[in-house]
């Protein structure tokens, strides 16, 4: 390879397109992007679009009708979360979601939610998804989707859980979804359902969703 600007060695950090494949291991070449760094050419990784980057969409639960109740933690004074209560039959909270621009159109999206238990005991917690997506412009909102899922119990005060909001975490199909596509959704806790077993408060401290995103190093057809 020849500088074609100074005639002679290539400047560290020239980049090349090379077409060959050549030579033997270790110095061989294949089709591809390589740099000279002064010494060797090196070549570019290339990306893998079959690996998902994954993220995740946050969601704060703030508002709603039936809605849950504000409350403190067990023996912690001050700062509040909504408490979806034992004993009230239905309480819900209600928010939208956009999917961002950078989403991966098409790919399944898995909600959870991180909540707490107000008060040490057994039973079972059922939490209940509603759901009605629809793509921007050429999309229109439908019939609810609900997904619920029961957690086990015995359960301890105040302790950090995380619950995948579909059954086996298999996630909310995608199928003909684009980017800046919105979900409205409710999350709910019916205390009185027979599945629900838990007889104390439950409180939640965030919605996501974990998604895939486009690999910003990787150039997308």
């Amino acid at each position: 390879m020849v500088n074609p600007q100074t005639a002679g060695v290539p400047v560290a950090g020239t980049i090349v397109y090379n077409t060959a494949i050549a030579g033997t291991t270790p110095n061989n070449v294949t089709p591809g992007y390589y740099f000279w760094n002064g010494t060797v050419w090196i070549k570019f990784a290339a990306g893998d679009t079959s690996v998902d980057v994954e993220d995740d969409l946050r969601v704060t639960i703030d508002k709603g009708s039936n809605s849950a109740q504000l409350g403190s933690l067990t023996g912690i004074s001050g700062p509040e979360i909504w408490f979806f209560r034992d004993c009230q039959d239905v309480e819900a909270m209600s928010f939208t979601l956009q999917l961002p621009h950078n989403w991966k159109d098409g790919t399944t999206i898995y909600p959870h939610i991180h909540w707490i238990p107000k008060s040490s005991a057994s039973g079972n917690m059922r939490w209940n998804l509603d759901y009605t997506w629809a793509n921007i412009t050429t999309g229109t909102f439908s019939a609810v989707t609900t997904s619920s899922v029961t957690i086990n119990g015995p359960f301890t005060a105040n302790q950090h859980l995380l619950t995948d909001l579909t059954s086996g975490n298999v996630g909310i199909d995608a199928t003909g979804k684009t980017f800046s596509s919105i979900l409205i959704c409710r999350i709910w806790r019916d205390s009185s359902a027979v599945s629900d077993t838990y007889a104390g408060d439950a409180g939640g401290l965030s919605m996501d969703f974990h998604i895939s995103i486009k690999n910003p190093f990787v150039e997308y057809p």
